[in-house]
């Protein structure tokens, strides 16, 4: 009787542990698979794109990361009015979003900002 009394506690934390799991891998906050890029790392037509918007000096980060099956790049950078800025790319150089930096909705204490 006591070993049931011990297994039930121990199989409904287990539990709630893979539950909580699956809510953070569902929930997409899953910055693990961002990439830190150079641009020299970044396909031609996204580099094209990049360089179009910003020079390289005012680049301040480089990422990718694979969102439903696609990779995605991103650029963070300051533009000539010294506004923190940031874009994403598809791998032909298409703008996916673009904007303000400070209106991000999707920062990292993972909560709505709008």
């Amino acid at each position: 009787m006591k070993s049931r009394n011990l297994l039930l506690p121990s199989v409904s934390a287990l539990a709630l542990s893979l539950a909580l799991t699956a809510c953070e891998t569902l929930r997409g906050d899953d910055d693990e698979n961002e990439v830190a890029l150079e641009l020299t790392d970044l396909p031609a037509p996204v580099r094209e794109a990049v360089l179009a918007r910003t020079s390289e000096e005012n680049i301040t980060q480089l990422t990718s990361e694979v969102e439903g099956g696609q990779t995605v790049y991103e650029v963070e950078y300051t533009t000539v009015d010294g506004t923190a800025t940031e874009a994403e790319f598809d791998a032909a150089g298409n703008v996916i979003e673009e904007g303000d930096d400070a209106d991000d909705d999707d920062d990292d204490d993972g909560e709505d900002d709008d």
